[in-house]
């Protein structure tokens, strides 16, 4: 069984494997710099995944929604409108 540190480590070997390809290909490389970011996107997106514990309201398509007790959801009257 392999742990997920080393998914984490195949998949940066897949990235950079793969964008050093198309470095190959269309002649960029200004790809190497951004690597950084990666995990600054996975950061970024453990912090939403965490945030979204602390509420229980939902917005979807303009409705608001509420999470109630037993893992239901109910709608509000209220209804957020675009203009």
């Amino acid at each position: 069984m392999v742990g997920p540190g080393a998914v984490g480590v195949e998949r940066g070997y897949a990235a950079g494997a793969g964008n050093c390809g198309g470095a190959r290909v269309v002649g960029d490389t200004s790809w190497f710099g951004l690597l950084v970011l990666y995990p600054l996107r996975d950061l970024m997106g453990f912090g939403f995944w965490a945030a979204s514990y602390w509420g229980s309201r939902i917005l979807w398509r303009g409705r608001v929604f509420e999470l109630l007790p037993g893992g239901r959801c109910g709608r509000q009257n209220r209804d957020i409108v675009e203009s």
